[in-house]
């Protein structure tokens, strides 16, 4: 299963709500909620993140959840940007692959 920090529903919420409208915001949270597992943030997770390596708290709050979770990957588009990350990172284009792997 692939899981996303509860945070980022907020955020897709209010980026598809500025771009189509309310109800179609809703539908958006609606399919997210059916197809990840959700990762609850605290404020021990987010002392974990401040403690982790590198500038870009959103991106270490992200490693802590993988972290705590004891998740297998992270998929991103910006590898670099989770060039500390102890979990290792995978490009969206390499999940099949991942997937493929016994």
């Amino acid at each position: 299963m692939a899981y996303l920090p509860a945070s980022v529903v907020t955020d897709i919420f209010y980026i598809i709500r500025r771009q189509a409208d309310i109800p179609t915001a809703f539908t958006a949270v609606d399919r997210v909620f059916a197809a990840f597992g959700l990762f609850a943030i605290d404020g021990s997770l987010l002392q974990q993140a401040r403690a982790l390596p590198g500038n870009d708290f959103e991106d270490n709050v992200q490693i802590a959840c993988a972290i705590s979770a004891q998740l297998d990957v992270i998929i991103t588009r910006n590898p670099a940007d989770f060039r500390f990350s102890s979990v290792p990172i995978i490009d969206p284009s390499q999940i099949s692959a991942y997937l493929s792997h016994p």
